[in-house]
């Protein structure tokens, strides 16, 4: 009788172990609970998700094809409801945002800001800009809505140094005040793909940031 080698029998005891274990009720059970977590989450985020669609189109309607208006910056959702922060808009500005989104009311909420999205996107664009021109290795800056703060990534060996010059470079600057800047560690990767979540700020509308490199 010939003998099965060992690399044939091992070979057989993991495809026996892998089919027993894709058998299990649990792992079904698991996979099952997540998609429906998923779907419950879609579920409850749509009115924000569409009132940010209806935002984003109202604004395309207008003009506003490249930029935003000044009295916007920005939007994010959060706890199913989409926050709209508005900087100083006029009472004809406002009444008209509550008539396009009358039908959201339940799911947006109207929040003050500082910067119009634009502003702090420019100011995060030359501020990260002036830190390559010093010799920096930027790898990454983007807005963070939520907060309204400007994230820039260094890497590892330049973050001392870039917190001198973020000092530096506000301490002049010609604002009577000016965002909060944050420097992170970051590294070069080979792909610019970034997750994209609905309500936040990226280069396409509102999305969740909007990164980009100097390399």
């Amino acid at each position: 009788m010939k003998l099965r080698s060992p690399k044939i029998r091992l070979f057989a005891v993991i495809l026996s172990m892998v089919m027993l274990f894709c058998s299990m009720p649990g792992v079904n059970a698991n996979a099952a609970e997540r998609e429906l977590a998923v779907d419950e989450l879609i579920s409850a985020q749509k009115q924000a998700v569409e009132a940010n669609e209806v935002l984003m189109q109202y604004f395309f309607a207008e003009g506003w094809v490249l930029e935003y208006p000044d009295y916007f910056g920005g939007c994010y959702i959060e706890d199913n409801v989409l926050h709209i922060i508005l900087v100083d808009p006029t009472t004809e500005e406002l009444e008209e945002l509550d008539e396009i989104l009358s039908d959201y009311e339940n799911a947006i909420s109207f929040e003050s800001g500082s910067y119009s999205q634009a502003s702090i996107q420019d100011y995060a664009d030359s501020t990260a800009a002036e830190l390559k021109k010093q010799g920096l290795e930027v790898t990454h800056w983007y807005v963070e809505i939520e907060t309204g703060d400007i994230i820039i990534g260094v890497v590892n060996s330049d973050i001392d140094t870039a917190n001198v010059k973020i000092a530096e470079i506000q301490s002049y600057t010609l604002r009577s005040s000016t965002p909060k800047i944050v420097i992170e560690e970051g590294e070069y990767t080979s792909t610019t793909s970034d997750p994209v979540i609905g309500g936040s700020t990226i280069a396409i509308g509102t999305s969740t940031r909007s990164a980009g490199t100097l390399r």
